[in-house]
């Protein structure tokens, strides 16, 4: 539920992504990350949780995993959504 007014007359495209966008999406953001194009907060935690990701390949497809408690689910979407951005700007 989205709780901002501005936000709710906005129509947002969402495009599906999975473990095949995974496994391109995590090198991509390491990568990223170690040359200083991602900029966060500089909390030691969320550096260790996106240094600290590894893709594991299986008979699905390629799966996250993490090194703490973090929450595969937004790292995941923070992945693919620099990645998505990546990929558009050129």
């Amino acid at each position: 539920m989205i709780d901002d007014a501005e936000l709710e007359a906005v129509d947002i495209a969402l495009e599906p992504v999975g473990r095949a966008e995974t496994a391109v999406a995590l090198p991509l953001f390491r990568e990223l990350v170690r040359l200083g194009h991602v900029a966060h907060d500089g909390d030691e935690d969320t550096s260790d949780a996106v240094l600290g990701a590894r893709v594991r390949p299986g008979a699905g497809g390629s799966s996250i995993l993490l090194t703490g408690n973090e929450s595969t689910s937004l790292v995941r979407c923070v992945m693919w959504a620099v990645q998505r951005a990546h990929r558009d700007r050129t």
